[in-house]
């Protein structure tokens, strides 16, 4: 019988070492599911669906939002070349320093992500005002925009900015993004390196964009905008030599568009061959 018994102690510790050895693989693995979850796998800051529950939570918070709150977006210019000349290894050790360097410029309490591909984002607290958000995005700009070493390489490095300010805009997290990347998208049309700031004209100027390009394919599929021939004659005998082609759309009501207000909008849109 004892023997009995000291077999029953043995297999019952051994069965209790065995569901706490089994219990805490449980929860490495849930917490390893958690941090999936929450982090991004290749540079291991904060991704998209973390980001847009703290940025919602932020917003909620009457106290953060008095304090200020800025969203910046922020996009690698031409990170495409980056992949196509040194391949997709090369493009993710860029991504991983961009990271990092991100990281390491914000202020503590502030939250960086990876949105996906190229584009990153930061969430800021406590901005103040304006200039505030101003100064802290031409620091990152500063701290991104330095060649990046790849192997024997270094390879230049420059992102474009786009921030939206919780102060100068409606308090919603999908709105918020939005301004942002109106921002983003602006500062991108302008040209390499730069920070942009949300103004309301940029929707307005997006509306107006959308509106001409929908009016655009609708004109191309309607035959609606033709060649015009303009006479080329030579100054020196008055004789014809030749005639230069222009495009002209003519509007429902008999008028004529000129081709410096639709031709930028056609070649963006890949309709030329369709003219």
């Amino acid at each position: 019988l004892y023997e009995a018994n000291c077999a029953l102690l043995a297999l019952t510790s051994d069965l209790e070492r065995r569901v706490d050895e089994r219990t805490s693989e449980l929860s490495a693995e849930r917490q390893r599911a958690l941090q999936m979850a929450e982090d991004d796998a290749l540079t291991g800051i904060a991704n998209r669906a973390s980001f847009a529950r703290e940025l919602t939570h932020a917003l909620a918070d009457p106290q953060a939002t008095v304090a200020g709150l800025a969203v910046m977006l922020i996009d690698l210019d031409d990170f495409k070349a980056v992949n196509d000349t040194l391949g997709h290894a090369a493009g993710d050790a860029l991504l991983i320093e961009f990271a990092r360097r991100l990281a390491e410029t914000v202020r503590p309490g502030d939250l960086v992500a990876r949105l996906g591909g190229d584009e990153f984002a930061v969430l800021a607290r406590a901005m103040g005002d304006h200039d505030d958000a101003l100064l802290m995005a031409h620091r990152v700009l500063r701290a991104l925009c330095r060649p990046v070493p790849i192997d024997t390489r270094s390879v230049p490095c420059s992102c474009s900015i786009g921030i939206a300010e919780s102060a100068r805009t409606h308090h919603d997290a999908d709105e918020l993004l939005r301004d942002a990347d109106l921002a983003l998208y602006a500062a991108k049309r302008a040209g390499r390196g730069r920070v942009t700031s949300f103004e309301s004209s940029l929707r307005a100027d997006l509306e107006r964009r959308t509106a001409l390009e929908s009016e655009v394919r609708q004109a191309v599929a309607d035959d609606r905008i033709e060649p015009w021939y303009q006479p080329i004659v030579c100054r020196a005998n008055g004789r014809y030599a030749g005639a230069e082609v222009l495009a002209r759309w003519k509007l429902p009501d008999g008028q004529m568009r000129p081709p410096a207000a639709f031709l930028d909008t056609v070649e963006a849109l890949g309709l030329l061959d369709a003219m």
